[in-house]
Parts: structure tokens; C-alpha cells; sequence
């Protein structure tokens, strides 16, 4: 009886503490970002992205996950930071702003990531050079007024339609922050325009852009296209 009940003690131990390791996809996120795409790459995050469905948006990598570790590749040995300055979910989306540093230059940059069953099976960026590395710091990051993420979002489709940024692929947000993924043009070139936005008491109060030139198709190293 006593060794039935040590028994019984022990799995509970062991729920308890399977359940105290499990992470949401926000934090996934930001371990997949701080702990690959830094100097040191530790590649034992990768375990959060599906080994047989990675679906790439970034041009300048290959499809899947092996895509991924071949540009982990070509970035290794590089004296690399990268630091998530908000995080919000949207269902199975997770969106992430981040400052990275290579070196002495900062960008500004924007990722997406679609989860299924805990894994990232799909990634969009963008990506823009910045020369003041506060530029995304000085600003609320915490996620609040969470019941009002479905009228700021339509405060920030009423706005992009306004403003005529194009076609628009994604809006995705949670409490104050949405953000809206855009198709337009400059010129000849065809551009991606990620803007995130901060809407407090039924107003946009602030914004964060981010132009990305799209690529030419011949220079593309997958065929699933920015988008």
C-alpha cells in the first residue's frame, strides 16, 4: 500500500513538473530568436520548429527546416545579437519586434511565426537598417486591454484602407499592438511594408515601419514567395 501510494506521488511529481516545462509559443519565439540568431548559436532551440514542414518566406533562405540551419550556417562566426523587444499572439500566430545588432550596425525587424501543435511550421519577416537603436525601445512592451484586440484591429484596417498602402496580407494582433503586413509599390520596385501599430483609447498613437525591397524571382532562394 505505502509503495502504491510513493508511486502515486511520484507521476504526480512528474505531471507537475512536465506541466511547469511546457512554453507558450510567445516564448518559443523569443528563445528561437535570442538563443539561434546570436553569436554563440545555441541550435538546441530548433526544437521548436517541425523538422518536416517549415514553410520560408525569407527570400534569402531555403525552404524548411534545413533551410534554416543552412543560414544559421552562413551566419556562424559572426559577432550577431539579437534582443525581442515586444511579442504578441494571435491564435496559432505569434509576432515578434526585435533589435539586432551585427557588430556596430543595428536593424529593426519584424517576424512572424505560424505554430501547429507547438511547432513553427511557417516564417515571414522584414527586414530595415536603423541607425538610432533606440528608435523601438522608448515605447509601452507589455500587452494590455487584451478584450479590446478585435475594435484595434479594425481602428488599423480602417486606417491602412485610408491611407491605400496596397494590398494587405495579414493583420494580426493582441490588446494594444496589430500589426499589418502590406504589399505596395516605389517606383518600379515592389515592397513589403510591415507596420506595427500602438492603439490606446480608439487611437493610433503610435507606428513602427519596416521597407523591405522585395526581390527579383531569379534571386530568390525559395519558391514560396514574401508573402
Amino acid at each position: 500500500m505505502k509503495l502504491k501510494n510513493l508511486l502515486t506521488i511520484f507521476l504526480l511529481i512528474i505531471g507537475i513538473n512536465t506541466l511547469a516545462s511546457d512554453l507558450s509559443n510567445k516564448e518559443k519565439t523569443v528563445l528561437v530568436l535570442e538563443k539561434a540568431f546570436n553569436k554563440n548559436q545555441d541550435r538546441s532551440v530548433l526544437k521548436y520548429v517541425n523538422d518536416k514542414k517549415y514553410i520560408q518566406h525569407n527570400l534569402q533562405a531555403a525552404n524548411g527546416k534545413n533551410g534554416l540551419v543552412g543560414y544559421l550556417d552562413y551566419l556562424k562566426g559572426k559577432d550577431i545579437e539579437t534582443k525581442v523587444i515586444r511579442v504578441f499572439e494571435d491564435n496559432n500566430y505569434v509576432v515578434a519586434q526585435s533589435l539586432s545588432r551585427y557588430e556596430n550596425s543595428y536593424s529593426h525587424i519584424i517576424d512572424i511565426f505560424r505554430f501547429e501543435n507547438g511547432l513553427m511550421v511557417e516564417h515571414w519577416d522584414n527586414i530595415e537598417s536603423i541607425k538610432n537603436k533606440d528608435l523601438i525601445n522608448n515605447f509601452p512592451t507589455t500587452i494590455k486591454d487584451i478584450e479590446k484586440t478585435k475594435s484595434n484591429k479594425d481602428i488599423v484596417k480602417k486606417h491602412i484602407k485610408n491611407k491605400k498602402y496596397g494590398r494587405n496580407h495579414l493583420l494580426l494582433g493582441q490588446g494594444e499592438f496589430v500589426l499589418a503586413v502590406n504589399e505596395t509599390n516605389s517606383i518600379d520596385k515592389e515592397i513589403a511594408l510591415y507596420e506595427l501599430f500602438f492603439v490606446k483609447r480608439n487611437k493610433i498613437e503610435k507606428s513602427w515601419k519596416i521597407k523591405e525591397e522585395i526581390l527579383p524571382k531569379d534571386k530568390w532562394q525559395n519558391s514560396n514567395g514574401k508573402f
